[in-house]
């Protein structure tokens, strides 16, 4: 191995120790997923505040994260991405309130609209970070709330009896199984960034 090859290891190695001691992945995907089981299980209602402010909040919940996490480790991302992805999911999710668009949609139209508007602000948290596996994640719930949108929710789910055992409406069901995979990969990825970092 020539000099240069053992400055690049190296140099490769303190980025990945970095960017796992900034939590890059795994606090994303806990957020978002922990959000999308709060609001799938209730319904999308106002609960805790109304879901056109969550998904932004989200990304907002994001950037203190980061300043947490830098005041206790000494480093942290650039945060003024999760600020601007906020403010782009907030703008789209209140678009989805335009009178318009709220006649042409039915309800579990509009909250396969929300979701998969979260699920681009992941995907664009993903391209900025260079994270790939925050956009295959977001990929993931955009191509599921894709077939929601153009599919029946309940001719989607039909055969499955989870939904109506538990009271959750099929719709929701599977936004809390989407916030659940999401929340489990972010513990995953959050234990193999603890061990790395």
């Amino acid at each position: 191995m020539t000099q240069t090859d053992i400055a690049a290891a190296t140099v490769e190695s303190v980025r990945k120790r970095t960017r796992a001691a900034q939590h890059v992945g795994s606090y994303p995907l806990l957020v978002i997923g922990v959000v999308l089981v709060n609001y799938a299980v209730v319904g999308f209602t106002n609960s805790p505040v109304p879901w056109r402010f969550a998904g932004a909040l989200a990304f907002v919940t994001l950037w203190g994260l980061g300043k947490i996490n830098e005041s206790e480790v000494g480093i942290g991302p650039a945060r003024g991405d999760y600020l601007a992805i906020a403010a782009g999911v907030f703008m789209a999710t209140q678009l989805t309130l335009l009178n318009r668009v709220v006649d042409a949609l039915d309800y579990s139209q509009l909250q396969a609209l929300w979701v998969a508007i979260v699920a681009a602000g992941l995907i664009a948290l993903g391209l900025s970070r260079h994270e790939t596996a925050l956009i295959a994640w977001g990929g993931v719930v955009v191509a599921v709330c894709a077939v929601l949108y153009l599919n029946d929710s309940t001719q989607f789910t039909s055969g499955v009896s989870f939904g109506r055992v538990i009271g959750i409406p099929t719709q929701s069901t599977v936004a809390v199984v989407l916030g659940v995979v999401l929340t489990l990969a972010g513990l995953v990825t959050y234990g193999r960034e603890r061990r790395i970092a």
